[in-house]
């Protein structure tokens, strides 16, 4: 519980038993505290439906980590003990051994600040990559939404976006409008469709919508290689397309998906 001192500030109990050390202990944890508790609150909201799965904006983000699964678990059980950490610091909990739990407590925010810093950086990386790759196209715009997918998935929205419109220079359009369909999706978007074609509101839509299913059609297969993902192009089956067709698909496709899918 909180207490008042003579002096008005919150948090300083009237203990005249407490040693110096304690006191600055308590400051100093108060400091990494608030310091840390942008970190906090961006992690824990995720934290509880971490999954390896690589959805969309909010799916599978790229780990510093070899091993995934001990990488989450590690991160997990950082940011529980920070907020029980976090909460004493406040003065709502009680502490044992200080000089050890704040050793951990440093470890674990500099695990979470080095994880979220990886995180930011392949995000920055793959967007100037893809950026660079398809500069002067209309796909350009779409590079900051694409490069929120991993690379697996961001190298098939940008290779077969390439096969299908050139990147957005032969596209459905409607009423004069742009569709932001470079990828011959026929799903229907927020406009409907055009030329049976699905026909997005916005660039966002449009990644959002190609990007989720291809990430569905990957998870499905356990493979995002264009010869796994030539269902894109020939639907349920390529029975009814020339093997030189489907051939030619699969090696137009994998010119970028290598690219971008395996970082160099």
């Amino acid at each position: 519980m909180l207490g008042m001192t003579g002096g008005g500030f919150p948090g300083e109990e009237e203990d005249d038993s407490r040693t110096w050390k304690e006191k600055a202990f308590r400051g100093r944890r108060l400091k990494q505290a608030l310091f840390l508790s942008g970190i906090f609150l961006l992690s824990s909201v995720s934290v509880y439906a971490l999954s390896p799965k690589e959805t969309g904006p909010s799916g599978r983000l790229p780990m510093a980590s070899v091993n995934r699964d001990a990488s989450d678990g590690r991160r997990e059980a950082c940011v529980l003990y920070m907020e029980r950490e976090l909460l004493t610091s406040f003065g709502a909990g009680t502490r044992n051994d200080s000089d050890r739990e704040s050793s951990e407590f440093d470890r674990c925010g500099e695990i979470l600040a080095e994880e979220d810093f990886f995180r930011g950086e392949e995000a920055d990386t793959l967007e100037a990559e893809i950026g660079t790759l398809v500069s002067g196209y209309p796909i350009e715009n779409m590079a900051p939404f694409i490069a929120k997918y991993d690379r697996e998935v961001a190298g098939l929205i940008v290779g077969i976006a390439k096969k299908e419109s050139d990147w957005g220079l032969h596209v459905p359009t409607r009423d004069g409008q742009d569709c932001y369909n470079y990828w011959g999706y026929k799903g229907v978007g927020s406009r409907g469709t055009s030329i049976g074609y699905g026909c997005f509101g916005t660039p966002e839509e449009a990644v959002k919508a190609v990007g989720d299913r291809l990430t569905e059609l990957v998870s499905q297969r356990q493979a995002s290689s264009p010869e796994k993902l030539v269902v894109w192009k020939c639907g349920s089956s390529c029975a009814g397309d020339s093997p030189e067709n489907v051939r030619k698909w699969i090696s137009d496709v994998r010119v970028y998906y290598d690219r971008l899918a395996t970082k160099s």
